[in-house]
């Protein structure tokens, strides 16, 4: 199960945010955890959201994640956002 994590700092808009994708999710081909909100800090709550999609191949995944760099998202090292399973449900 490949992750990536990826983080976006503005501090003139206030914006800290996180976006995280597991894809083969559960072992299922095809399949991918999306985890995305706020980060805890910075003066306002954290927010967690999560999404389980389907996704067609890994032509999306470069999509999304070009976007992302767009956006002003980079990447973050091995520690997840989510401290467990249990902060998504």
């Amino acid at each position: 199960m490949p992750t990536i994590r990826m983080e976006c700092h503005n501090d003139a808009k206030n914006q800290h945010k996180y976006w995280e994708i597991t894809t083969d999710y559960q072992g299922i081909t095809g399949q991918a955890l999306i985890v995305y909100g706020r980060l805890p800090g910075y003066g306002r709550s954290p927010t967690a959201r999560y999404a389980i999609r389907p996704y067609v191949n890994t032509k999306w995944l470069e999509r999304k994640l070009m976007e992302k760099f767009r956006k002003g998202y980079t990447r973050i090292g091995d520690q997840s956002v989510v401290a467990n399973d249990t902060e998504l449900k």
